[in-house]
């Protein structure tokens, strides 16, 4: 099959796509969904994800977990030791749209946003860590973002890594019928929890360069197109 871009950023493969196409892959850092609805759509599939919701709601929720009865409140200060990512563009991508803050701070501020339980990295090598599910086509690449600097681990002093397939191999995401995605993960114990779902994932300056050539990275996404929307492959 023929298949063009349509996307708002540059990658290392888009020079392999057909420039005249009926078909389109559309990668747009607006594709999507919001926020709010990646965390329920994540849930729906069965994937484990932080507490998350609007602020105020959140904060009872949480409230009631440290919290010995409506007066304790007065006297222990626990709501400033839990944390919440308030998303401020609920539309945002890469590192954008959101901080970290305080659950009082949340409360006082920014009762009526959307905002997640924050995860503590679970290593003190790192100032953050996560994982990436990075799925192209029938491919599926593991990497490790760390951050030396920053409690985003794709900001700040960024280092980019492969995860083994062994330590990965039995992990199985289900649901999801698209050719090209990434689900980002925080670890707490021995637990994955999916902080992000994005349909249009950058490979530019990661270790995927190296794995794949560009024309695998297309190919593969036309293959899984092909099989999704039954189109003929000639």
């Amino acid at each position: 099959m023929k298949l063009k871009l349509n996307s708002d950023f540059h990658d290392y493969y888009d020079a392999w796509f057909d420039l005249d196409a009926e078909y389109t892959l559309s990668r747009r850092m607006t594709d999507g969904p919001n926020k709010i609805e990646a965390f329920k759509l994540l849930n729906l599939m069965g994937i484990k994800t932080p507490k998350y919701g609007m602020v105020a709601e959140l904060y009872k929720d949480l409230a009631s977990q440290f919290y010995d009865g409506k007066e304790a409140i007065k006297k222990v200060g626990y709501d400033k030791v839990v944390e919440l990512v308030v998303y401020t563009d609920i539309n945002a991508h890469a590192g954008e749209g959101k901080i970290k803050v305080t659950l009082e701070e949340a409360r006082e501020k920014y009762p009526g946003h959307f905002a997640v339980q924050y995860i503590p990295n679970d290593t003190r090598v790192f100032a953050s860590r996560s994982e990436r599910l990075l799925q192209i086509g029938s491919r599926r690449i593991w990497l490790e973002y760390t951050s030396a600097d920053n409690w985003q681990s794709n900001c700040g002093d960024v280092n980019i890594t492969l995860i083994p397939t062994d330590t990965t191999r039995t992990f199985k995401i289900r649901g999801i019928r698209l050719p090209f995605f990434a689900i980002d993960y925080v670890t707490s114990g021995h637990d994955r929890l999916a902080v992000d779902l994005n349909v249009s994932p950058g490979l530019r300056g990661t270790p995927v360069q190296q794995q794949l050539k560009a024309q695998d990275i297309v190919d593969l996404i036309k293959d899984r197109m092909v099989d999704i929307y039954n189109i003929p492959r000639f």
